[in-house]
């Protein structure tokens, strides 16, 4: 046992230069009393992202240095990530999903649901009234409520070894990704083509249908044009854009005219003047299919639990091969606020085209 003074004498400004012995040293080092160590001892390892908790410090950096929290369950004891993962959790998702990107996200606590209030006054109108002419108390606010229904994702179990986990610098960080996204292509599927049923109701599914195309497997040029221009001119000033499948796109910007010549040269990833956003999730050109969405894409919304992603380590579970098994969990849903109605075009913050 190594004494807290001969520890604190030995951690001095040589640290910044000793990362490796350190590493090395803090294989047969055993704490305590970390109330010995000065402000300078404690502000150099931090420095070095070296944690100085109650009852150990972890000089191997190549360790997961999240805070967990224990728990127990079915499947045995965890550790559980708590909300440090947050900016890696936002841009793994965000990586890995063109609807988390460019929808609207809220957050709900607690329960199974969550209620999103909304409001319609897209035509409700003022009046005119004459000098001394009592003012009418007859305008009418169409509110009403959204409900979003928590759904349970998660990433299914991932066995690492403990030895890979070691050899691998940083590799805890890269696995923690790869389960963040695992999460949101998932998610982004269902976000994009889900049919509310057991699982969120997608955009293309919920889109109102503007036009119908002339072909069941090819779109033309004046077909895009006739969408841009079914969009309410209200939501045309809310920054509207395209959403389509990368093979889709690349189908449209290469139309040519009665001349041989490309139709559309405007920059990357806009069409008709308007930004596209690609996702790998959105309907091929074929029968049936929803294959161009166009309009304000905030209006789709996700609800997640809590906010993030969880991530929850089992150190028991294939403890006899000398793995942790890791799983992420996260509760979401989403929809696409619509005030719009069957008969027309109008109101509608989405439109797509649709194949007959």
């Amino acid at each position: 046992m190594v004494s807290a003074t001969t520890r604190t004498n030995f951690i001095s400004s040589e640290l910044e230069n000793s990362i490796p012995a350190l590493t090395a040293w803090s294989a047969t080092l055993s704490l305590s009393g970390e109330e010995n160590l000065t402000a300078g001892h404690r502000s150099a390892l931090r420095r070095h992202n070296i944690r100085d908790g109650a009852t150990e410090i972890a000089f191997d950096v190549r360790q997961p240095r999240n805070a967990l929290s224990i728990g127990s369950g079915s499947r045995g004891g965890f550790s559980q990530v708590p909300g440090t993962m947050s900016e890696l959790w936002r841009h793994s998702q965000a990586s890995a999903s063109c609807m988390r990107r460019v929808s609207t996200t809220v957050t709900g606590k607690i329960g199974a649901e969550y209620w999103l209030p909304t409001l319609d006054d897209a035509t409700t109108r003022g009046s005119i009234i004459r000098e001394g002419q009592l003012v009418s108390e007859q305008t009418v606010l169409q509110f009403g409520q959204y409900k979003f229904i928590y759904r349970p994702y998660c990433s299914d179990l991932l066995q690492v070894t403990n030895d890979l986990i070691q050899d691998w610098l940083n590799g805890d960080s890269q696995i923690h990704e790869s389960l963040f996204k695992i999460l949101a292509n998932e998610q982004n599927l269902h976000f994009t083509t889900g049919i509310g049923v057991a699982c969120p109701l997608g955009i293309a599914t919920a889109a109102y249908v503007a036009v119908t195309a002339g072909s069941a497997s090819a779109l033309g040029y004046n077909e895009i044009l006739a969408l841009t221009r079914s969009l309410d001119s209200g939501w045309l000033e809310r920054n509207p854009r395209f959403m389509m499948a990368g093979a889709t796109y690349t189908t449209l910007r290469s139309l040519l005219d009665g001349q041989g010549n490309v139709i559309d040269k405007g920059p990357h990833l806009t069409l008709a003047g308007w930004p596209v956003e690609l996702n790998s999730d959105m309907p091929a050109l074929a029968t049936g299919n929803k294959s161009v969405l166009f309009g304000n894409l905030e209006s789709y919304t996700i609800a997640d639990r809590g906010g993030e992603a969880t991530l929850k380590a089992f150190g028991e579970l294939r403890g006899d091969q000398d793995s942790t098994v890791l799983c992420a969990y996260q509760h979401s849903d989403g929809g696409l606020v619509d005030f719009g109605d069957s008969s027309s075009a109008s109101k509608h913050p989405v439109i797509a085209i649709q194949h007959p």
